[in-house]
Order: C-alpha cells, then structure tokens, then sequence
C-alpha cells in the first residue's frame, strides 16, 4: 500500500509573513490545495504533518485529511516521524514524503517516485 506524507508543519519564516507557508496563494489557491489535487489521486488519504498554526491549515483543508502534529520544529526526520508513528500497523509499503510547499509537483512526478522506490 502506497502513502503519501505531507510536510506542512512549517513556519514560511523566508516569506516574510505569518500565514503558514503551505497557506500562501498561488493565483488565489493555497499551495497546499495545489499539491494536494495531485496527491489524492495516487492517495485519497495523505497525511498532513502540521505544526505551525496547525489549525489553519487543518481547517483550509476542510479537515478531509489524516494529520500528524510536529509540536516542536525539529527538523524534516522528526516531522516525518511523527507521521510514522501515527501510520503503525496500516500495512503501507510504500511511503512517499513530499514537501508542501511544492504546488507544481504532478501525478507523473509520484509515480515516477513509487517506482524507483
């Protein structure tokens, strides 16, 4: 079973705002919801790992999701473990990661990672 995690914990410190990074707009629709119309078609289901206003983007993703919680910002390997902890015992062989603050990425560009996995 393929899976697909999310990192969408941080902060945008870069982009010089408050909004949470996967929240800004990409011609008028958040980033998140950019990548994620690639994602739920290889997984209908993804885990978002969500840190930083977490709400927020639960809440932009009208809550459809599984969401792990990165309480502390430590880093990529640490939010990626939350989100295997939550994923325990779920039969996934396959756990693709991609950062959320990547609207372009296609279904092409997954699957072409789940096969060289």
């Amino acid at each position: 079973m393929v899976h697909v995690v999310i990192l969408a914990a941080g902060k945008g410190t870069r982009m010089k705002s408050d909004l949470p990074k996967v929240l800004h707009p990409v011609k008028g629709v958040p980033i998140i919801r950019r990548l994620l119309a690639s994602v739920v078609q290889i997984d209908p289901k993804p885990t978002l790992i969500v840190g930083h206003k977490a709400q927020e983007v639960i809440d932009a993703t009208n809550n459809e999701y599984l969401y792990a919680e990165q309480k502390e910002q430590l880093g990529t390997g640490h939010a990626v473990r939350m989100a295997c902890e939550s994923l325990k015992d779920k039969g996934i062989t396959t756990l693709v990661v991609l950062p959320g603050d990547h609207p372009l990425v296609s279904v092409e560009t997954i699957n072409k990672l789940i096969a060289v996995s």
